[in-house]
């Protein structure tokens, strides 16, 4: 729901813990009116929980958030992964008729590293890189998630605990039984 621009950009109506305060900076998104961003001067703990606190902000109809409302993140900084660091431990290239295929990948590092600085590399295609995401995901050190080109197809095939360790990406190369690409 849209947030109404002045109490949306209070500054005293945002407080993250661990030290950070208050922010210096709120601005409301232009194009969505749900959206504030934040600016802070202390910065954050890669991996550390986070708790923010909002107050006194109303949508349009002046409804006010409920007092002391609290959500939990966690800020990551990323570093580029090093050869190694991201492995394929699993790619299934051999899908059931009308299945989609996925490769699975680990992160064996203790980096924490954002899969929009990785790629899939096949050397015969012209372009031989391929994109896995175009957005910020992070992948925990430790952390395995499946990427194929349809989420929802590997879901009704196949035993999803975690749905959130599935990356749809249209940009993946194409796998023949005998080769697929490198990482």
């Amino acid at each position: 729901e849209g947030v109404e621009q002045i109490s949306a950009e209070t500054l005293g109506n945002y407080f993250v813990d661990n030290g950070i305060g208050t922010p210096s900076a709120a601005v409301r998104d232009a194009s969505d009116l749900s959206l504030v961003h934040l600016t802070f001067t202390v910065p954050f703990g890669s991996g550390v929980t986070n708790t923010i606190t909002l107050n006194n902000i109303n949508d349009f109809s002046s409804n006010a958030i409920a007092a002391n409302s609290t959500a939990q993140f966690v800020y990551y900084e990323t570093v580029l992964p090093d050869s190694g660091d991201v492995v394929i431990n699993e790619v299934l290239f051999h899908a059931e008729t009308g299945g989609k295929e996925f490769i699975e990948l680990y992160n064996r590092s203790s980096k924490y590293i954002d899969l929009k600085d990785v790629y899939f590399y096949d050397a015969s295609y012209s372009n031989p890189l391929f994109a896995i995401t175009t957005a910020r995901r992070i992948l925990l050190p430790g952390e395995y998630v499946a990427v194929t080109e349809d989420t929802t197809d590997i879901i009704s095939r196949y035993f999803v605990p975690d749905h959130s360790a599935l990356i749809q990406s249209p940009n993946l190369p194409s796998f023949t039984d005998g080769e697929i690409g490198r990482a």
